[in-house]
Formats: C-alpha cells, sequence, structure tokens
C-alpha cells in the first residue's frame, strides 16, 4: 500500500477507518506524544536511540523484528531496561499480503518466542510490517495481541531525504496522543539518528511528555 509508505506523513482518518481495531493514536489527559521505532535491534543504531532517551529521560516502543531479537540479546535486554515497551514486527519483515494466511501467522509467533522474555505484559503490540495485513489476521491475533499502527511518520527510511525534513515531518504533524513511526535500522540511521535529539528537544519544548505504550491501551 504506497500510500502507507510514502504519501502520508499523517494517518487520515479514512485510512484509519479501514483499520478500526487498530491502535492509531492515544487518548490522554497529559500532552503526550508516543515515540516508536520499527525494524531493530540494529547494532550502532538502538544504542544510540537508547543514549537519546535516556538522556531526556524519555520512553519510547520499539517493534522488534524477530531475527534481530535473536542476534542481539544484548540490546534486547538494554531496551528492556530502560523502560520501553517492546513490540512484535514479525520475524522476517513480510509482507501480510503476500504470503499465505498460516505463514503469516507462523512468522509472528516465531517473532513472539524471541521477544517474550523482554516484555512484561500477557498481551503483546503488534506493527504489521509495511502496515499491511488482512483482517482474517487481526482476528486470529486479537485474544493475544494489540494491532498498533501510527498517526505519524518521519518517513526516514526514504533516502532521498535529510534529517531535517524527518525532523520537520514530525513536528510539523504530531499533536497530543500521536503515535509516531521512525525506524532504529540501517537504512533510516543516516537521518534518524541526526533528527532524534531535535525531536525529543522540541516535543519537550512543547510541553509533552515522552511515553511508551502500555499494551492494555486503547484506540483514540
Amino acid at each position: 500500500m504506497k500510500i502507507l509508505r510514502q504519501g502520508f506523513k499523517k494517518a487520515p482518518w479514512w485510512l484509519r477507518l479501514c483499520m478500526p481495531y487498530a491502535l492509531w493514536r492515544i487518548k490522554t489527559d497529559t500532552p503526550t506524544v508516543y515515540l516508536t521505532f520499527d525494524d531493530g535491534p540494529t547494532p550502532g543504531v538502538t544504542e544510540l536511540v537508547l543514549q537519546f532517551l535516556k538522556e531526556s529521560d524519555s520512553q519510547a516502543t520499539f517493534f522488534c523484528l524477530g531475527k534481530q531479537a535473536e542476534a542481539y540479546p544484548d540490546l534486547m535486554q538494554a531496551t528492556f531496561e530502560g523502560g520501553h515497551t517492546i513490540g512484535n514486527h514479525t520475524y522476517s519483515h513480510i509482507n501480510g499480503w503476500n504470503v499465505p494466511f498460516r505463514a503469516y501467522l507462523d512468522d509472528i509467533f516465531r517473532a513472539e518466542k524471541a521477544i517474550s522474555g523482554y516484555r512484561s505484559n500477557s498481551i503483546s503490540l503488534f506493527r504489521p510490517p509495511y502496515g499491511r495485513m488482512k483482517l482474517r489476521h487481526w482476528l486470529a491475533l486479537r485474544p493475544t495481541h494489540q494491532c498498533c499502527m501510527w498517526d505519524v511518520t518521519g518517513q526516514d527510511f526514504l533516502e532521498e531525504l535529510d534529517s531535517k525534513q524527518v525532523v520537520d515531518n514530525v513536528l510539523q504533524n504530531t499533536t497530543e496522543g500521536s503515535i509516531v513511526l521512525l525506524h532504529d535500522s540501517d537504512l533510516a540511521a543516516p537521518r534518524v539518528l541526526g533528527a532524534i535529539p531535535e525531536i525529543i528537544a522540541k516535543l519537550r519544548q512543547r510541553g509533552f511528555a515522552l511515553k511508551a505504550i502500555d499494551s492494555l491501551e486503547r484506540p483514540g
């Protein structure tokens, strides 16, 4: 779905209606923003993201790939010990529209085994790669998982952008309760590592707290 990848910096209302079961933003009584990072953990990237968050006394949510979690358990442990929420982003970053139903679920559950030791909630957050999954998948996952999408994307995965454009994408579109999509991946590193300190500083200047998503939060 190209519009989920490039077309929108902020998810439009009609797109949310297509997936009403997903968490797109969070109703909050206090000024709060939820930064999220996909595709990690990644050596040389995740450590720096964790450092930026620690220095600003902020928490975030990390949607981890199972294969990365298995390869880098120390980074998973550091993320968990930092007070961040860890969610499921499949094992191998597969597209839910292009694989058989059972194969997609098997990939998710394989990832769950890799990340389950690094979270404290019985219900796991799940974010489909590319934002692509079928209703049938969600119905199968609903008893054990909560689907978490995003309200704003920094588009840090686009190599034609620079860090300033990522900062602008986030700051111009984020409002109270926004779930912001970023990446702690090698692909995004040239942009996201330069953008994160400024994003955090500017959001805090606006009075926002930066928190991790609790897996029991309900859609806003």
